[in-house]
């Protein structure tokens, strides 16, 4: 593999419920509820003690295929990689506001050209892509939407198939734990 990012994404759902609970706190108010304490991992990498792993490096038991079918991405080395025409995976497991852990790596050997080359994603919520490309590129993004879209409160997490052996590993997940208001 060329590359091997990592990235620690914070995604938090943006709910009615949730807009109207971000916009009735103050700023730096010394009355919010400080969250919870947990233990991190040993090392960087690692996950905290309330994390969900969703791939540790040799299943894909947390994963699914249309249909609620087994994952079809093949898994060595510890690592998953999209497998061509299998279409994406997406969580077997639901969430909303979240903190997610995941490392990618782009094909060692990389053909074509813009965004036909090294090309997954991760999809929240259905609908918010964080994009996967080979990091030789800077294609064009004019065409994504943006902004906030009606959803579900929790949803699966999707990797993309777009027929590129893109590799992902050490992938986990932490629930955010809603905020109560006063």
């Amino acid at each position: 593999m060329a590359l091997l990012a990592a990235a620690v994404v914070s995604v938090f759902s943006l709910t009615i419920h949730a807009q109207k609970r971000a916009s009735e706190w103050k700023v730096h108010d010394r009355d919010r509820k400080p969250p919870d304490v947990v233990t991190p991992g040993d090392k960087p990498w690692n996950p905290p003690s309330d994390a969900i792993i969703l791939f540790k490096g040799d299943d894909l038991s947390q994963w699914r295929q249309g249909n609620n079918k087994p994952a079809g991405w093949k898994v060595e080395n510890g690592y998953m990689e999209v497998t061509q025409k299998t279409g994406s995976i997406v969580t077997a497991q639901s969430f909303g506001d979240c903190q997610l852990l995941i490392e990618w790596a782009s094909p060692e050997k990389v053909i074509g050209s813009d965004q036909g080359r090294g090309n997954s994603g991760i999809k929240f919520m259905g609908k918010y892509e964080l994009q996967v490309l080979d990091s030789e590129i800077l294609g064009d993004t004019s065409g994504v939407s943006r902004g906030y879209h009606k959803h579900a409160d929790k949803l699966p997490l999707q990797l993309q198939d777009h027929s590129h052996p893109v590799r992902y590993r050490n992938i986990w997940i932490r629930e955010l734990p809603e905020q109560q208001l006063p």
